[in-house]
């Protein structure tokens, strides 16, 4: 769906004319209407403004085209009418969690309880690090090389890890 066509479906849903858009963003109802049929795309300010008045978020998409943080590619469809409604009220419900202070449990249940356990999860992603990096370096033929090497390193007992 183009962005002409998410902004319709948008104004739309939020039950506006693109009289009061235009009215709204101070423009004209051509210049908005040009906005909906893909001949302009409008300027981050205006963009803003539209997100504004629809009462919804934006970003930009890979090819640089905004896009809404809504459900309007669906509005039309009745079928995802219901998936929007659950949406809604999984989103409501994991808020109050967080603002009741019951998702702190878990989350403090997850983290690791000594300062060497940290220590060592840190440790670990240094070295996945390290090593993503070099391998990066590599062609592929040299990425197969240091993979056996590492896969041969692996089976020598001085390099082992303690059994735990």
């Amino acid at each position: 769906m183009s962005f002409g066509n998410r902004l319709k479906e948008a104004r739309k849903k939020a039950r506006l004319t693109q009289q009061d858009m235009a009215t709204r963003l101070k423009t004209t109802p051509q210049n908005y209407a040009q906005y909906e049929r893909g001949v302009r795309k409008p300027k981050k300010e205006t963009l803003a403004k539209i997100s504004e008045v629809l009462g919804i978020g934006y970003t930009y998409a890979q090819n640089g085209e905004p896009y809404f943080h809504c459900f309007v590619d669906t509005v039309s469809n009745p079928k995802y009418a219901e998936n929007e409604s659950f949406n809604k009220r999984q989103y409501n419900d994991a808020m109050s969690c967080i603002t009741d202070g019951k998702i702190v449990i878990p989350v403090r249940k997850q983290t690791p309880e000594s300062i060497t356990e940290r220590e060592q999860e840190e440790k670990e992603l240094d070295f996945i690090n390290k090593m993503d990096k070099l391998g990066m370096k590599l062609n592929d033929s040299g990425q197969d090389k240091a993979i056996e090497q590492v896969e041969l390193l692996t089976k020598i007992p001085e390099y082992q890890k303690d059994k735990e």
